[in-house]
């Protein structure tokens, strides 16, 4: 056998054609490489499928205005603050599975990052018609289900990371030479991925220091600042490891956020919301961190990127 007959199994054991085409996509600009036109797919293509992809889970996510609505007259800021919880967890779980299937067509065509911003972009449309924390408040709402839906999301992120990069295969800068590898346990929760979620931390601190009303759209731009933040940062810290788990450091943060607003709070919700004393840490809702964490995460990876990648 001639040594060109050898080359196919040689790709075939570096991950085969459409993983070899995703490594050599993103061009050496870092805030740009996520939409970069270098690699199989023309910069035309690649904005067509990312717009598609933002449309599709934007449609998708909006069906759930529906069964989210409170008593306030809004979409709930929780599930639990929806008129039924359990038909709006069940209607949310489908139409996020809808949307993370979106994301992995995406991340396949494009990178798992793209994949990630597209499905973070759809909850984000949706998020906007949501309740906020004045609408949490006067719902008679409490701090400890916000803490126990935190960590629910915050599990729910780390899953759908994990699936998106499963379906996408590693990131181009430090693709393994095994793409079933970013995904072990091993792998998502090793020492270097540990010291690369500490960023998540700075969610907190983003939140602390510049969210200082109840408008939701100032909440979804600080979170994305936080996330931002934590994906540079991050990525960082830790440049070679897979940033599966660091897309749920700022939804695990922000839980932590509504732990620590608990032991601030001195007085009745609406007492203290109306003297303006409520802690900034407990403003942004479970959504706006999911937000974060998705969107503001995946931009601050691409410019947190190695300049040597």
């Amino acid at each position: 056998m001639s040594s060109g007959s050898n080359t196919p199994m040689k790709d075939d054991l570096k991950g085969g054609p459409l993983l070899q085409m995703n490594t050599a996509k993103l061009g050496p600009v870092p805030i740009g490489w996520m939409f970069s036109p270098h690699g199989g797919y023309t910069g035309v293509v690649r904005y067509t499928v990312v717009t598609i992809g933002m449309l599709a889970t934007s449609l998708v996510m909006l069906l759930a205005v529906g069964p989210m609505q409170s008593l306030r007259g809004v979409p709930g800021p929780t599930v639990e603050m929806a008129i039924n919880p359990m038909m709006a967890g069940l209607v949310l779980l489908v139409l996020m599975l809808a949307s993370l299937l979106v994301a992995c067509l995406v991340g396949r065509l494009i990178n798992a990052l793209v994949g990630l911003f597209v499905l973070g972009w759809g909850i984000m449309v949706f998020d906007m018609q949501c309740g906020t924390i004045e609408d949490l408040v006067f719902a008679n709402g409490s701090l400890l289900p916000l803490v126990m839906e935190g960590l629910v999301w915050s599990v729910v992120v780390l899953f759908m990371a994990g699936i998106v990069f499963w379906a996408s295969g590693p990131l181009p800068d430090y693709p393994e030479e095994d793409p079933r590898n970013a995904v072990r346990l091993s792998e998502i929760f090793s020492a270097d991925a540990l010291k690369s979620a500490l960023a998540g931390l700075l969610m907190l601190v983003a939140v602390w220091f510049l969210l200082w009303n109840d408008l939701k759209g100032q909440a979804i731009g600080v979170v994305m600042v936080g996330g931002l933040a934590t994906g540079a940062c991050g990525r960082l810290l830790s440049p070679k490891v897979q940033p599966i788990l660091l897309f749920a450091a700022p939804m695990i943060a922000g839980t932590l956020g509504y732990a620590v607003g608990m032991t601030m709070q001195t007085k009745p919700l609406e007492e203290m919301f109306l003297q303006g004393n409520l802690p900034a840490l407990i403003h942004p809702m479970p959504l706006d961190y999911v937000v974060g964490s998705l969107c503001g995460v995946a931009m601050g990876i691409g410019w947190g990127r190695a300049p040597s990648a």
